[in-house]
Formats: C-alpha cells, structure tokens, sequence
C-alpha cells in the first residue's frame, strides 16, 4: 500500500491522463484507497466476487503445484465491496471470469493494479491493460516474487519477454514489480 500511495502521488503531480483499474479485488481494501485517493476518475474493478475460478486453479497447477494449499479469496461478495467504496458513483463494477467481462469500449489508464496471484489471469490482465496504458501509466503486479504464488512470475516474465518489456521488481512483503509506459 506504501508503494502504491507514492504512485498515486507521482501520477497526480504528474497529471497524467485515464482512468484507474484493479483486477483482483477481493474485498476492496486497495479499491477504497483507490477510489478515495481518485474521486474524480472511474474505477474499474474486474474480480468475480467469489474467489478463484475452477478452470484457472486447474490450469494452475502447471506452474504451482502447491497452489491448492493456499487460500482462494472466495470470503467475498460484489456487494460486500460495492458498500465500502466512498465514491460508488465513480466505480465500474465487472463481475465474472476475466477476461471474458472486459468491456466493449476502448479505455485508457494511468493505474492498474494486477493482484490475482494465478498464472493464467495474469498473464490476460498484462494482456489487455499493457496496450491501454496512458503515456506514463504504471501497472503494478502483486506476488511477481512470491513463492507462494510462482505463476505469477512466469506470467510476468512469458509477457514481458514477447513484449520486450523490462520489469522493476519492488522491495516489499509480497515481491511485488512495477511495469511503466515510456
């Protein structure tokens, strides 16, 4: 949360253009400080509410076999979320499996947050937020370093290695990285 708030920080002094995302919410703690720090911006939360999906847990186990040990965020609901956000006015909510609920209309961001902890999800959310970053957008990508969730690494490093793009790590409780349009 330190590192994001100076994010925030920089991105407001900077002034810089589009909206905020979070893809993995659980239950809202990053939103809400998203959606208090940026009032006058949307926030487009994309999570399916109810914890991690069979097909993507499935598909885990090829990059963490151990994934099933771990906690699978289902103590959640949309409307569990929806009631924290002080701006509800200002969020978009996109419950389901992504990337199936991505919107139609093209968008751009100053602000995505990518903490869904599986490969799969990862690797679509870098996807389809890498291309719509405003110029100077950051996409911040929780447990790149983690052993706890290692398809996250491989995601970040299959999608930064095709995309030529360079990553900086972060120093933080959960290894956290740091992608930055040029």
């Amino acid at each position: 949360l330190g590192t994001i708030r100076l994010i925030i920080e920089e991105i407001k002094k900077r002034d810089l253009e589009g909206d905020i995302a979070e893809l993995g919410v659980y239950k809202g703690d990053l939103a809400v400080q998203l959606n208090s720090q940026f009032p006058d911006r949307t926030l487009h939360l994309f999570d399916t509410f109810k914890g991690f999906d069979a097909s993507d847990m499935e598909a885990e186990e090829d990059y963490n076999p151990t994934i099933k040990q771990y906690q699978d965020f289902s103590g959640t609901s949309l409307e569990e979320v929806r009631a924290r956000m002080p701006h509800p006015d200002k969020v978009l909510f996109y419950p389901g499996f992504f990337p199936d609920t991505l919107p139609k209309h093209e968008l751009e961001f100053a602000l995505v947050s990518l903490d869904v902890d599986l490969y799969q999800p990862t690797y679509e959310g870098l996807r389809y937020f890498y291309p719509r970053r405003a110029q100077g957008g950051v996409i911040v990508i929780d447990d790149d370093n983690s052993m706890q969730y290692e398809g996250v690494k491989q995601a970040v490093d299959a999608y930064c290695k095709e995309m030529e793009i360079m990553v900086l790590p972060l120093v933080d409780i959960h290894g956290a990285c740091v992608i930055v349009k040029n």
